[in-house]
């Protein structure tokens, strides 16, 4: 049984981040806010909180593609080899992609409310598709990472 050993303590934190590992980019609620929509009435604090286990979700499932990387020499996603578009590397904002979206479908989900009324439930249906929409995104960005197919399957 291998045992993967993940070291705390990443970039520091200022107001509205979240300290990452030291392998991936730093994170910030004022950042996540320029890629997703972030609901206007979710306290700041909310909003930290849900992007600090949706990082925590990413970087466990990412846990054996960092395992590899650090074996190949790579100490930062930043340093492996990657497509860059403007200043910033595919694979930083793949990973960025995927905590944003990610912390926006827990968000969704923590605000869908009951209601009885017609609307109410359509709302509530509104957010469930656009919470599994997230989802959707991020997994996609975590396969592209870690070069695996997304594998998109659809009930009929």
């Amino acid at each position: 049984m291998n045992t993967i050993v993940i070291p705390a303590g990443g970039p520091a934190a200022g107001p509205g981040a979240v300290t990452n590992l030291p392998f991936f980019p730093p994170l910030s609620v004022e950042d996540m806010g320029k890629v997703v929509r972030v609901p206007p009435y979710l306290s700041p604090d909310v909003v930290q909180s849900d992007l600090h286990l949706a990082m925590i979700r990413v970087n466990r499932e990412l846990a054996t593609y960092v395992a590899t990387q650090k074996d190949a020499g790579h100490a930062e996603l930043a340093d492996v080899d990657q497509e860059t578009y403007g200043d910033t590397g595919e694979l930083v904002t793949l990973y960025e992609s995927a905590v944003y979206h990610t912390a926006k479908a827990y968000l969704l989900e923590k605000t869908v409310d009951t209601d009885l009324t017609n609307d109410g439930a359509d709302n509530a249906d509104t957010a469930e598709d656009a919470a599994q929409d997230s989802y959707r995104i991020a997994r996609q960005a975590i396969a592209a990472i870690s070069d695996r197919d997304s594998g998109n399957v659809e009930l009929i």
